[in-house]
């Protein structure tokens, strides 16, 4: 009995293995960097507390799990900190968030690559486009975000005045980048219950 609830304990285990191996797959979402990761590092569109610029990026292929952001940014005057997000789209500009980001703090006037992580990885899907939102981290903050002077112009926006503008320039620039959760077969999802289950059938058996 004792191998017998063993050999089950070990296909169940496998089984669960298998379907779930091929959820996690890392890819890169949206690209605007250049070759290299170079980015121009004392200019780009300006931040401030009456100037938010967005970015906005299209997903094709597949539905992902956002889960990381890379940009280049810096500060120049003021406190060095921003504040991200991601927005869904709404009728062409940002609209609710998806997902708002610590406050990134100690970035220098000269633009660095900056990355946040997702914590609650919502669903970005096939077809949709999205916005990632960089404001100052405080009313006295004036930062900027450089674009990509390689690829042709692309319509961003910016928040001023009370509303989102849209604004034809290089695209700003940042990697988003995410997980492909694809839907296991119904049958390996079978197989896999129905392993577990025998294996509860045995533990209760042996209890007795």
């Amino acid at each position: 009995m004792m191998m017998k609830t063993r050999f089950m304990f070990l296909l169940a285990v496998i089984m669960a293995v298998g379907v779930c191996s091929g959820i996690a797959g890392a890819d890169v979402i949206w690209n605007t960097f250049a070759p290299g990761d170079v980015f121009p590092t004392d200019t780009g569109t300006l931040i401030s507390s009456t100037y938010t610029l967005a970015s906005r990026f299209a997903v094709s292929g597949n539905d992902y799990s956002f889960d990381q952001l890379e940009f280049a940014a810096g500060v120049l005057v003021g406190t060095d900190s921003l504040d991200v997000s991601l927005r869904a789209d709404s009728s062409g500009f940002p609209g609710s968030i998806l997902e708002s980001f610590p406050l990134l703090t100690g970035v220098p006037s000269s633009a660095v690559k900056l990355s946040v992580n997702s914590v609650t990885h919502p669903l970005l899907q096939n077809g949709s486009s999205y916005w990632i939102v960089v404001a100052p981290g405080a009313s006295s903050t004036f930062g900027f975000w450089p674009g990509n002077h390689g690829l042709p112009p692309a319509a961003e926006a910016t928040y001023a005045d009370g509303a989102w503008v849209t604004d034809y320039r290089f695209p700003s620039v940042l990697r988003v980048s995410g997980s492909i959760a694809p839907v296991p077969e119904p049958s390996s999802f079978l197989a896999m219950f129905a392993g577990l289950g025998g294996l509860g059938g045995l533990l209760r058996c042996r209890r007795r």
